[in-house]
């Protein structure tokens, strides 16, 4: 009897548990989500009308899907509108809009597909800014392609946009490199601080709010250890632990229960026990070396995981009790964090399916995403009945709607849907639709509605 308890215990655990146990890293930036599984593959989900999922399709995925070949991918990383990845071999791929360059592949065409720049095998990591790249090889030496009109984002002393990589300066020391928006700080292996780009609210931290066109000195320290970068606001980390902060503050986003731009790097005591951070549009992230989760800043959507959607948060609160946390991603208002079981949580704003709950819902409180791409919550969703489809006007509901979003194909909000039985879709244009959401019976669903 023991012994099949035990069997059957395991197959619990295979169906309901292990199955969200497959996830490795994660970005996130204003609409879509990719993430590295733990054996190697790359998969999207969320907006896609830049092909910025890389599946040579422009349908937004409502739930996590397979989208690049392989099983070799190291890095991932997202911008509002393209993806790039490192593979384990060391070769750069991109894909998305390339309006500006940002593919770095010498033209300026979208990439509906992953697309390999050059044919160098030396990549060490990436940062995104809004529709600029910048990357960091295994020899120290910085590069930079994309949008450059932007205060000189590249760093390379001009105001004109590359369309593959160039080597900017000559120096090949350096660690480590984040970018946002339209600024980005590095960390020299001398334990420099630099920043150069957009610094009107002062998020290089050098005093000023002048921008600054090639890497730019911040302080004279040399100990510093880790940068954490959001839209127009900074982190940075010193080797003793102590955590600086500047730039932009309107909600608090700083940790200082204050609404003041600060445009110095300035000591945040309060946050000396946080080993990572992740800086969302003016959300904050942060995991204590207790492996418990902490958010802070702006929350109208949920996106600090509190249960609620106040305005802001001014300092660290705790989100939820668990102490097993290991990687946090602040999307643009939205959240994911990782533990140390690999099990990926959401949460947050979800107006593009960028959380890949599948149902299109937003969420307050972390909810786990699971492996698969037809589960939800450990839900299984399901066609929901309705009639007539296609349909000139009036949809009808065999069960009543509790929660619903009609979207576009790309992910773009219509219409929420709440406590109904029917809608009138006669004032959309002729096409195909989306609807997520969950009906009276608790049945989570997902189906396409044809307008005539």
């Amino acid at each position: 009897m023991k012994t099949k308890l035990l069997l059957l215990g395991n197959l619990l655990c295979i169906t309901f548990i292990c199955n969200a146990q497959c996830w490795d890293k994660i970005s996130s930036n204003y609409s879509h989500t990719m993430a590295i599984k733990t054996n190697g593959e790359i998969w999207g989900w969320g907006n896609n009308t830049y092909a910025q999922l890389g599946n040579s399709s422009n349908v937004a995925n409502i739930a996590p899907a397979l989208v690049w070949e392989g099983n070799n991918w190291s890095k991932i990383f997202v911008s509002p509108q393209h993806s790039a990845a490192i593979r384990n071999d060391g070769t750069l791929w991109t894909c998305g809009n390339n309006s500006y360059g940002q593919i770095g592949d010498g033209t300026t065409n979208q990439a509906w597909l992953p697309t390999q720049i050059g044919t160098a095998t030396d990549w060490s990591t990436l940062s995104l800014g809004s529709v600029f790249c910048l990357g960091l090889k295994t020899n120290g030496t910085l590069w930079g392609w994309g949008n450059n009109t932007n205060a000189g984002s590249l760093g390379n002393n001009s105001t004109a946009n590359f369309l593959s990589p160039v080597q900017i300066g000559t120096d090949n020391d350096w660690v480590k490199i984040q970018s946002a928006q339209g600024h980005t700080l590095a960390i020299k292996a001398n334990g420099t601080l630099w920043g150069w780009g957009y610094n009107g609210f002062g998020a290089l931290g050098d005093g000023t709010t002048t921008n600054r066109m090639i890497p730019t000195q911040i302080g004279s320290a040399n100990n510093w250890a880790d940068i954490f970068v959001g839209n127009d606001y900074s982190f940075a980390k010193k080797t003793d632990g102590s955590v600086y902060a500047c730039g932009k503050n309107d909600y608090s986003n700083l940790g200082n229960q204050s609404f003041t731009q600060i445009n110095t790097l300035t000591l945040m005591t309060n946050l000396s026990d946080f080993i990572s951070f992740s800086c969302g549009n003016t959300h904050v992230l942060a995991i204590k070396n207790d492996g418990t989760l902490w958010a802070w800043g702006k929350n109208g959507e949920g996106q600090l995981g509190l249960g609620t959607n106040t305005i802001y948060q001014g300092e660290p609160m705790q989100v939820g009790s668990a102490n097993n946390w290991t990687k946090v991603m602040a999307g643009y208002n939205h959240s994911f964090a990782i533990n140390s079981n690999n099990q990926l949580y959401a949460w947050g704003e979800n107006n593009y399916v960028q959380l890949g709950t599948t149902d299109g819902l937003s969420r307050n409180i972390p909810t786990l995403i699971t492996c698969g791409a037809l589960n939800t919550e450990e839900n299984e969703i399901v066609k929901t009945k309705f009639y007539p489809n296609p349909t000139y006007s009036v949809i009808n509901f065999v069960n009543e709607i509790i929660d619903a979003k009609l979207t576009t194909l790309d992910g773009k909000l219509i219409q929420l849907i709440q406590l109904q039985n029917q809608i009138d879709i006669s004032n959309l244009q002729k096409g195909i639709y989306i609807i997520n959401g969950k009906d009276i019976n608790g049945n989570y669903f997902s189906d396409k509605i044809i307008k005539n």
